[in-house]
């Protein structure tokens, strides 16, 4: 996989080379390719795809094992920013949450924010 084209199948995770040396942390831009998904996400997308419903609008939601202080918000937004048809509700940042508690909940298609 070359340039700054985003990661979308298991075909783009076998292509995948990360240069050596380095430290254990993703750029910018490997984080905005999809390519710190976990491979789930991946295997889900090339289903979805297969079957037809890639696009169809589904929800995510997030939430923690244990309490803590919201933080990230502003990632996220940015992460999503330019992708087409999603809604994010979401904890303000800052706000502190209990165990299981929803921080973070995601609708719109699969294909827009599923590798993140």
């Amino acid at each position: 996989m070359a340039g700054s084209r985003q990661l979308e199948s298991m075909k783009d995770v076998h292509d995948l080379a990360v240069s050596k040396p380095r430290l254990f942390s993703a750029t910018h831009e490997e984080i905005l390719r999809g390519e710190t998904t976990d491979v789930y996400f991946v295997k889900t997308l090339d289903l979805l795809r297969a079957c037809g419903h890639a696009d169809r609008p589904v929800v995510a939601e997030v939430f923690a094992r244990g309490s803590g202080i919201f933080a990230g918000l502003p990632e996220v937004l940015e992460l999503f920013r330019e992708k087409p048809g999603l809604e994010v509700e979401s904890l303000a940042e800052g706000d502190p949450f209990s165990t299981k508690e929803t921080l973070l909940r995601i609708r719109g298609p699969y294909s827009s924010y599923g590798m993140y």
